[in-house]
């Protein structure tokens, strides 16, 4: 009988140990399977919400830069812009100047925008458009555009006539495009001029795409197929000859991240592209990466922008270039310092024929076309565009003047333009003429270390026109004009002889003084006992003489009678910034003064007595050129206009008879302008102040270390000033004669004369301080006299 099998207790089969045992895996695999799934999926949700998050993070740096300030754009200094109309004073060498300053390119004839033609005569230029600040011009051709050419004639050194160059209509008035003089930089000190895309030449666009991204209008940020056809091509070459990059990660590269090549870094690249076009439109990516783009280098200065680089490299707005220079500039966005034009111009002329040619293969240009720009040379200027200041020491006062109103940083960012009274070609004369005096003097007097100052002012308006503080143009840092505290001499006995007039109703130009040597004691036993430069002590003089001949013991005499806290007090209303002590040197000149503070006292005293506050500054806009701030004329009466006119009368004379009498071996004689020297003790400081119709100049000369020069206010300031102003309008100084000014002919002792006696001449007085006496004389007197009379007609008519 056969064994009956054992059943388990619910009936069914035992299983075998082993057939159990493969079950049991199985299972335990599922279920490793599931857990491993469950493990990956929480990864994956983590890695998603992980991924969402520092998208979400992402979104947001996108955003806020791209909509925020996206860059620090510098402040743009302006200086005045070049006024043309009939009459003005302007020679045809300072119009082609300007025009080449400003970048426009001589051509034969027929010159169109951006260009001029000039033979002896005549200059014809196609201005260009500038947008400036809202002020009220009624006049026509006001200057902010110009649709036509003009032409300029010029005679004589002035402007003949001024009129379209197609039809010869009159144009009554036209100012040139101010020059931009520099930049106020932020921190990165990038150099950046934003465009809009409307503004761009379209070639330059087409050439742009055509050569970095030819599916920028199609894909949305990333373009993978671009990468695959860059690796294959770089497999294929052994190197890196191809980039995949678009437009718009080549934008997010430059404009959010670093440089630094990492997987990381180009997963954050892909996913801000990929943003950035989400939230964008393809306009505005391609204006701000044609706005962003590095394109060169100066010194610390980067170069942002193909406006920008247009102007850098070849000293012209972006749409003025040809189809050969924009080929260029594309070809640089590959690697600016790589295929830079001034050091590898072979290089540079390559890159650009291959972009030209790409533009030929997508029929954008014809292949004559091809032929014919292949072949033109770089076009590149041998010298960058300026990104520091040309005028350094000017742009100290602007800078000077901005900061008592605006933050640093709103003027390193805010892309403000500042419109100032700067004038290249006077700031030029006034440079060249302190650089080439100062060389002069330095190897004749053996002072190497020999330097100066200059400061320019339109006489009437107060405008700050030029001012150098070194004998070098480009130099920075202490700047002399503004900074320089020197003993100023003589220049203050102008202000002492007003302050006595102003005491005195009854003194004139005809009293006497004493001009005889005076010994101070003071309480410390200590003594003073001033003397003239001649050593010489002149008795009793007229106070004419004393001012023609800076006689230092007569305005000694003078000023203690006056009395020293008067004579502060008139020092301080004129624009003397400092505490003074009433030391009786002081009437001698004994206080430092900088160049700009002195130039500020005469300027008032020039004006004709009135408070004429000087400034380097017309208007500050808005990068959307809204004004924010103007700096308009302002004018208060200091003194009475007859006293203001007789003391400009005898600086006049200053420079007719006295101190300053050199000037007139460059001048004709019937040229009028008034001045006076000053000279500090042991020759240590050389100065002249002087002014014609139009300018004052005030010049220093001297040692930073106060060593003496060698030099006198005759013979160092005043042939800086007498060599500036051969190079400006000879505009003879015409002071408006008050109604209660009289001219009277006086002898050498003060008393009443005519014009036929001897050695008589004539002064204007107030009323009440006209001689009584009178001079006996019975012969005609000699031809200086009618010499004399002849050259102060202009003054003493009515």
């Amino acid at each position: 009988m056969a064994e009956r099998r054992k059943t388990g207790a619910n009936g069914g089969k035992k299983k075998s140990p082993k057939s159990g045992g493969k079950k049991s895996s199985a299972v335990a695999a599922r279920s490793w399977k599931r857990r491993a799934l469950g493990s990956l999926l929480k990864l994956l949700i983590v890695a998603l919400v992980g991924l969402a998050l520092w998208s979400l993070y992402l979104d947001i740096q996108v955003r806020e830069r791209f909509e925020g300030k996206k860059w620090q754009i510098p402040a743009a200094v302006y200086a005045a812009p070049l006024e043309l109309y009939a009459g003005a004073q302007l020679s045809l060498d300072v119009l082609v100047g300007e025009l080449t300053a400003l970048g426009y390119r001589k051509v034969s004839r027929n010159p169109a925008l951006g260009q001029y033609s000039a033979s002896a005569s005549r200059v014809n230029f196609m201005p260009r458009h500038f947008d400036f600040p809202d002020e009220a011009v009624a006049a026509e051709g006001s200057g902010s555009t110009a649709p036509q050419a003009l032409s300029v004639s010029f005679s004589g050194g002035s402007i003949a006539e001024l009129e379209t160059a197609a039809e010869g209509r009159p144009v009554s008035w036209f100012r040139l495009e101010p020059r931009k003089i520099a930049g106020i930089y932020p921190s990165t000190q990038e150099e950046r001029t934003l465009v809009q895309l409307r503004e761009v030449p379209d070639l330059l666009i087409q050439a742009l795409l055509a050569v970095e991204d030819r599916d920028f209008r199609d894909h949305h940020g990333v373009a993978p197929l671009s990468i695959a056809r860059a690796m294959l091509a770089n497999l294929s070459a052994g190197k890196v000859v191809q980039g995949g990059s678009t437009l718009t990660q080549q934008l997010v590269k430059n404009f959010y991240l670093s440089s630094d090549r990492t997987l990381t870094r180009k997963l954050n690249e892909a996913l801000m592209a990929l943003l950035l076009e989400l939230h964008y439109s393809k306009d505005d990516i391609l204006e701000t990466y044609i706005n962003e783009i590095f394109l060169g280098q100066q010194g610390a200065y980067s170069i942002h922008g193909f406006a920008t680089a247009s102007r850098f490299y070849f000293a012209q707005p972006l749409n003025e270039l040809q189809p050969h220079q924009l080929a260029l500039l594309v070809g640089l966005v590959k690697g600016a310092s790589y295929y830079n034009p001034r050091r590898s111009p072979a290089r540079a002329k390559q890159r650009r024929d291959l972009v030209l040619k790409v533009l030929a293969d997508q029929g954008l240009l014809s292949q004559a076309e091809l032929v014919k720009w292949q072949g033109m040379p770089l076009g590149v200027r041998k010298e960058p565009g300026r990104i520091t200041s040309a005028f350094p020491a000017f742009v100290d006062l602007v800078r000077q003047q901005l900061n008592e109103e605006y933050p640093e940083e709103v003027l390193q960012s805010e892309g403000l333009r500042i419109f100032t009274t700067l004038r290249p070609e006077v700031q030029q004369s006034a440079q060249n003429a302190l650089s080439s005096t100062i060389k002069q003097k330095s190897a004749a007097l053996k002072q190497p270390a020999l330097q100066g100052a200059v400061i320019v002012t339109d006489k009437n308006s107060g405008e700050i026109v030029a001012l150098t503080g070194d004998r070098s143009a480009e130099a920075i840092g202490f700047n002399r004009a503004l900074q320089a505290e020197r003993q100023v001499g003589s220049l203050l006995k102008p202000f002492v002889a007003l302050t006595a007039l102003e005491q005195q109703p009854t003194l004139s130009l005809a009293s006497r003084v004493k001009d005889e040597a005076i010994t101070l004691r003071f309480k410390d036993d200590s003594t003073w006992t001033p003397a003239n430069f001649d050593s010489k002590s002149h008795g009793e003089v007229l106070l004419r003489e004393a001012f023609v001949h800076s006689y230092n013991q007569a305005f000694v005499h003078l000023g203690l009678n006056v009395g020293l806290k008067p004579i502060i007090e008139t020092l301080q209303r004129f624009g003397a910034k400092r505490k003074m002590n009433a030391y009786p040197s002081l009437i001698l000149g004994a206080v430092n003064m900088t160049p700009l503070e002195l130039t500020q006292m005469y300027q008032n005293l020039a004006s004709g007595g009135f408070s004429t506050p000087m400034r380097s500054i017309r208007i500050v806009t808005d990068s959307d050129n809204k004004v924010r701030s103007r700096y308009p004329y302002q004018a208060t009466r200091l003194v009475e206009d007859e006293v203001a006119y007789i003391i400009q009368y005898a600086m006049i004379d200053v420079v007719r008879s006295g101190t300053g009498r050199s000037v007139y071996s460059a001048f004709p004689d019937d040229y009028q302008v008034a001045g006076k020297t000053g000279t500090t003790n042991d020759l240590r400081d050389s100065w002249y102040v002087g002014f014609n119709g139009d300018y004052l100049a005030t010049v220093w000369m001297g040692n930073d270390n106060n060593s003496s020069t060698g030099l006198t206010g005759s013979s160092g300031a005043l042939q800086v000033w007498k060599t500036l102003y051969k190079d400006l309008p000879l505009t003879s100084l015409m002071p408006t004669k008050p109604d209660t000014v009289e001219w009277h002919w006086i002898s050498p002792d003060g008393k009443l004369s005519a014009e036929r006696c001897a050695d008589s001449i004539p002064l204007p007085f107030r009323a009440q301080s006209v001689p009584v006496e009178e001079a006996d004389c019975g012969d005609m007197g000699d031809a200086i006299n009618r010499f004399w009379r002849r050259l102060v007609s202009p003054l003493t008519d009515e």
